[in-house]
């Protein structure tokens, strides 16, 4: 599977389930993102689709929302370089 596959899944079909199950009416019922992979490329993409739904959703910048999530354990990484 190619790096980019799941921020473009994301960025071209917001409304439908993730690849892993869930989508976003889970992420908004509390669910969680769980990063795992390649900390150069596919991490950052990550970050940036979660940001850009936010923005979408709510016209808020958002560049804090990421720590916030963090935080609250509802976003994870473990990467690699």
């Amino acid at each position: 599977m190619k790096l980019d596959v799941i921020p473009r899944i994301l960025d071209e079909h917001p409304e439908h389930d993730l690849p892993c199950g869930g989508g976003l009416a889970a992420w908004e019922q509390g669910g969680h993102v769980y990063v795992c992979g390649d900390g150069l490329r596919m991490a950052p993409a990550v970050r940036q689709v979660l940001l850009g739904l936010h923005r979408d959703r709510t016209g808020e910048d958002g560049a804090a929302w990421p720590a916030e999530l963090e935080e609250r354990g509802r976003y994870q990484q473990d990467v690699f370089a």
